[in-house]
């Protein structure tokens, strides 16, 4: 079984599940830092859903966000966003991303901002104006 493709990523995660078995926080956090990133992405998305020391977790997804994949960059800002305030360690690299030519890394970014530090957007747009 492949776990570079999509189908072998939930096929692997969907068994474990089904037997109760779900990955660790330090597992996550470790197959965030792997190269597949497909399944990066599925460790972002579980770190962002679960009830966790964000002190923990919010410096490993922003670290992510120097990804160049943009499917696992859009992971993780809405996994950051999901924490709230909580993630406010993570907004100087979401702020960088809003000038990323891809639009959709964009608009995660500044959705993920809104949702965590809605006045860093708001003193950034004083700031330019100035």
């Amino acid at each position: 079984m492949e776990l570079g493709d999509r189908k072998g990523v939930n096929k692997v995660l969907g068994g474990m599940a089904a037997r109760g078995l779900g990955l660790t926080v330090p597992a996550l956090i470790k197959g965030l830092q792997g190269t597949n990133t497909m399944f990066a992405g599925y460790c972002a998305e579980q770190l962002g859903k679960r009830n966790v020391d964000a002190e923990l977790v919010v410096p490993e997804l922003a670290k992510v966000l120097g990804s160049s994949d943009k499917a696992l960059i859009l992971r993780s800002s809405e996994a950051l966003s999901l924490k709230g305030t909580h993630a406010k360690a993570a907004v100087p690299e979401l702020m960088k991303l809003r000038t990323d030519p891809d639009p959709m890394v964009r608009g995660a970014a500044i959705e993920a901002v809104m949702k965590i530090a809605p006045e860093a957007l708001r003193a950034n747009a004083d700031s330019s104006t100035l």
